[in-house]
């Protein structure tokens, strides 16, 4: 059988240069800046070139770490967003006094609200992608540094491909009275 121009193209690619479209399809639907999109990158080439650590490694005895190890098209799966359970979700911040809330639901934000006093005196809630784009100078000397890609290869795998999350800042000598609920949630095994 003769191959067509597709699988012929498609083999003459190296796995190298298909590494990173995980990261860049990932940089691409959250409109990320381009430092965020270098950090995704190299931690993806970091986790390609890491190998699975050794079950003799105490943190892994009990554990078979290939069966974290997902094929590549499975890395960035799609869940739609359920509107019932979100509300049931925000029913549980109902009567309570807060400052705030938000609700990071499947990998994305789902609900928001900010005291708007302290909104004024420069307090932030939000997703993490947004936060990255609006505040790079807020998000970037942070990201990734207290466990990052290079200590494994799942934390490279991580930094690679996250998705969602909470971003809270707290301008210094502003406090915050009441406490701000977050909940971050995930369902069916949702990637990252």
């Amino acid at each position: 059988m003769m191959a067509t121009a597709q699988t012929q193209a498609k083999e003459q690619i190296s796995p190298k240069a298909t590494a990173g479209f995980a990261t860049r399809q990932l940089a691409a639907r959250h409109e990320e800046p381009a430092w965020l999109a270098k950090l995704r990158g190299q931690a993806w080439e970091l986790y390609q070139e890491t190998p699975l650590p050794d079950r003799v490694n105490h943190l892994w005895r009990y554990s078979d770490p290939a069966a974290f190890v997902r094929p590549e098209g499975e890395l960035l799966s799609e869940t739609g967003e359920d509107a019932g359970s979100v509300r049931e979700m925000r029913s549980i911040f109902d009567d309570a006094d807060h400052s705030g809330e938000a609700i990071c639901h499947n990998g994305r934000l789902s609900y928001a609200h900010l005291d708007p006093e302290l909104e004024g005196r420069g307090v932030i809630l939000g997703d993490l992608h947004t936060a990255a784009r609006r505040h790079a100078g807020l998000v970037d000397p942070y990201l990734g540094r207290i466990v990052g890609a290079g200590h494994g290869k799942f934390e490279a795998l991580n930094e690679a491909l996250w998705q969602g999350g909470l971003f809270v800042y707290v301008p210094r000598n502003v406090t915050i009275e009441k406490p701000v609920h977050l909940l971050v949630t995930a369902r069916n095994g949702l990637p990252f």
